[in-house]
């Protein structure tokens, strides 16, 4: 099987690969100051901190693990609409040049 080039996909992929940068980059920053205030309780001594900061700690982790790998299940190829990395391939999405499923580029081939 060969693969397939089409400047249309590789733009679309672009598109959406911009957006879920951007999207990301606002869920960081959510992330940090909802932790932060969270957290404020218990360092001004208002709340205790032992069963109340380990708790924090795996929510925290759990939101960015979410935010860091949950992009597969958002960012789909443009021509066959499944996630290009499979769903057990947790790739950066700098590293992802092809969908595996139907041979198309994602990223142009010869550079730009």
């Amino acid at each position: 099987m060969e693969s397939k080039f089409d400047p249309s996909v590789v733009d679309a992929w672009e598109q959406g690969v911009a957006g879920l940068r951007k999207s990301r980059k606002r869920r960081w920053i959510i992330l940090g100051v909802v932790t932060a205030l969270v957290v404020a309780p218990a360092a001004a001594g208002v709340l205790p901190p032992v069963p109340y900061l380990p708790a924090l700690a795996l929510l925290v982790l759990a939101a960015a693990v979410t935010i860091r790998y949950g992009y597969a299940a958002h960012l789909r190829c443009p021509n066959c609409g499944k996630p290009p990395a499979g769903s057990w391939n947790r790739l950066p999405l700098q590293d992802v040049d092809y969908c595996t499923h139907c041979l198309y580029w994602l990223r142009n081939p010869r550079g730009r």
